[in-house]
């Protein structure tokens, strides 16, 4: 069965993810990708990720139903308005970075949150192919930093990892882009090797010291040097370790410089300053999450969120000029604030304060269907901005009582986007002005109602199907096959004949289906067939009682049996327990297995899928007891006129294939029904 379908056009967003969870708390395990953008060659092959969810049922015997569901990341094969691509181009090269991520408690929210750590990191680690071709288009560089100004313990890092003492050092970091490329630690004199003293003596010992260090590089200022960096432009930062005064790394300088060929600069350091920002709402709340940020020349020197208080400090070199300094807030997306700031040395031991206010509103919706019930489907509602500086989907939460909520919005026009399937709907959302509403999700699936009696045969007499939910109730008049629009959810469908009710099930509806609903209702064929094979039994008594003849009354009376056999059930299966009572039969016409299911709140059954082979044994096990059951008949005819020779042949023959049917019939029963 499937579900979602490659027509259905579905595909992952641009932090695709996937999980099979029990909902936004609970046991959730979920496969994350780093990108939707996996192809790495091959002519005219669209990029992205399509996805396929398949239902089958393996196994669906009396008493053991075993159902596997799939789903699959595949080619962007498809899409609206096109036919779908079915081939796989020469040299098509695709590659990605997956995890798979698994929550005992958290549901598949935390797998959504694990989705945009894992998009983060990925960003930092190119792909082979991007590397090998960068390799062989471009020129590798170095970079060699001197530091001014930046006083610690002589030779303090090796001191501290020899000794384990705190000594202060000088540590250099360099960022391209925002992002972490490499660090070092500084030196006058830079070290090969440690040495080993080992079974030394004195004068080896200072041989090996004198080796141990790098005199060919060696400067009078200090300094650092990265090799093998592409070209671009690289932030510097200047750390001072294990400082006299305080535990944390003091910042104390930092510089941008363009890598265009082997480079060196010089950077002179400044002691940190630091500038305290306190962010509350309208109610005098802190505000957690409000992202601070230092920029220089567009370029962000330093930034921090801010914590459960609203408060957050930031750390840099004290300023040199007036307004060297750009300070930006960020908040869900949106600027909220930005100003020059110069943090002087005389703040930067006190520490410079700053206060703002953000008005921060809640949004909350519940989203009706088609029917002015609760939507049924568990949808991710995502707003969106096109006043966002850095666009950035937001997700709300649900409540237990069916209520979506999107808390702490600054003032905005949104828009809101909710996707199910291949439908899509989006509406504009003005905040504070819109705060509360009511929203109709138009989605219904066409269901196809086929009512079948308990042999599985449409019925042919008009019925009564009430479908209800929620309190609410349609009713309508079918006879055997029945289309209907309703939007998704669990209904309670009931049929009714003649004022009977003669079926009662629940059925859940999430995709466009045909379900058939087998009912109680019992045709009238088998009927006529049972007072036939009534009738001949009847004839044959009354000939045994008139002429006191045994063979021909003994055949027509087999005839007959044989006759009332075609409808009868030839294998039965019967069980109960508490009020739920459960029959399963086997006919020859039609060629089925039906299961019916009575209790309080069912009435009805299913038809079970035989398989192809044996539907077939079946059918020649009919035709094999019509010609038995002809054979029969010609040897009463026979008898009738007195040619025993052909009467006892077409006798045997007959009783033969009678017996060999009933063989057959047997073994291949016992084979479907060897679990």
């Amino acid at each position: 069965m499937r579900i979602v379908d490659t027509s259905d056009d579905i595909d992952l967003a641009d932090i695709p993810w996937s999980s099979f969870d029990y909902g936004e708390t609970g046991r959730a395990q979920g496969i994350i990708l780093a990108s939707d953008n996996v192809v790495r060659s091959g002519n005219n092959e669209r990029n992205g990720i399509q996805t396929a969810l398949r239902e089958r049922n393996i196994v669906n015997l009396p008493g053991l139903t075993i159902n596997i569901a799939a789903l699959q990341f595949a080619r962007n094969s498809f899409e609206t308005g096109s036919n779908q691509d079915r081939i796989i181009p020469k040299g098509l090269v695709v590659e990605f970075d997956a995890e798979f991520f698994s929550t005992e408690s958290g549901g598949y929210k935390t797998i959504q949150e694990e989705a945009k750590i894992f998009h983060s990191l990925a960003k930092t680690r190119p792909t082979y192919i991007e590397q090998k071709s960068k390799k062989m288009t471009e020129e590798r560089y170095s970079l060699t930093v001197y530091l001014h100004n930046a006083p610690s313990f002589p030779m303090g890092s090796l001191l501290s990892i020899l000794d384990g003492d705190k000594f202060s050092y000088i540590k250099v970091e360099l960022y391209r882009e925002d992002r972490f490329i490499s660090s070092k630690l500084d030196s006058r004199l830079p070290i090969k090797t440690l040495p080993n003293f080992e079974n030394s003596k004195a004068f080896e010992k200072i041989i090996s010291l004198i080796k141990m260090f790098d005199w060919k590089n060696s400067s009078i200022f200090k300094k650092v040097r990265f090799e093998n960096l592409s070209p671009g432009r690289y932030l510097i930062k200047i750390y001072k370790e294990n400082p006299l005064l305080g535990k944390k790394p003091r910042f104390i300088g930092y510089k941008i410089v363009d890598v265009e060929n082997d480079t060196k600069t010089h950077i002179f350091c400044r002691p940190q300053s630091s500038l305290n920002v306190s962010v509350v709402d309208q109610q005098d709340r802190g505000v957690e999450g409000v992202e601070l940020r230092l920029e220089y020349a567009n370029t962000t020197i330093s930034k921090v969120e801010t914590s459960k208080n609203g408060r957050g400090e930031l750390e840099a070199p004290q300023s040199l000029k007036a307004g060297e300094y750009a300070l930006k807030v960020y908040y869900k997306g949106f600027i909220i604030h930005k100003q020059q700031v110069k943090v002087n040395l005389f703040r930067g031991i006190l520490s410079s304060k700053l206060q703002l206010k953000l008005n921060l509103y809640n949004l909350s919706f519940r989203l009706k269907d088609t029917w002015n019930l609760p939507c049924a489907v568990r949808l991710v509602p995502v707003l969106t901005s096109d006043e966002m500086k850095e666009p950035l989907p937001l997700y709300g939460n649900r409540t237990p009582d069916e209520e979506y909520i999107f808390a702490d919005l600054p003032k905005a026009t949104y828009q809101l986007t909710l996707k199910y399937n291949h439908f899509e709907m989006k509406r504009e959302i003005r905040i504070p002005e819109e705060n509360e509403l009511e929203i109709v999700f138009p989605i219904e699936h066409t269901i196809k109602l086929d009512i079948v009696n308990s042999r599985g045969l449409p019925i042919d007499e008009d019925v009564i199907i009430a479908v209800r939910r929620g309190g609410k109730e349609i009713k309508l008049e079918s006879r055997g096959s029945t289309p209907l629009n309703i939007p998704p959810g669990s209904y309670n469908v009931q049929v009714y004949s003649e004022g009977n009710l003669i079926g009662k099930q629940k059925i859940d509806i999430s995709y466009d289906s045909t379900l058939e609903l087998v009912t109680t209702k019992e045709p009238v064929f088998p009927y006529i067939v049972l007072s036939g094979g009534i009738v001949l039994l009847s004839f044959g008594l009354i000939v045994f009682l008139k002429k006191k003849n045994y063979h021909i009354p003994l055949k027509l009376i087999g005839v007959s049996f044989i006759f009332m056999s075609v409808v009868s059930p030839w294998w039965m299966l019967q069980g109960s327990s508490h009020d739920v009572e459960t029959n399963t039969k086997m006919f020859l016409i039609p060629a089925k297995m039906i299961i019916i299911t009575k209790s309080s709140s069912f009435i009805g059954g299913e038809v079970y899928n035989l398989p192809e082979q044996f539907v077939y044994i079946v059918s020649m096990l009919l035709l094999a007891i019509i010609l038995s059951c002809v054979l029969i008949s010609l040897s009463v005819l026979f008898t009738y006129l007195s040619k025993k020779s052909f009467n006892a042949i077409l006798l045997l023959i007959g009783i033969a294939i009678l017996i060999i049917s009933l063989f057959i019939f047997y073994y291949g029963m016992m084979q479907m029904t060897d679990v």
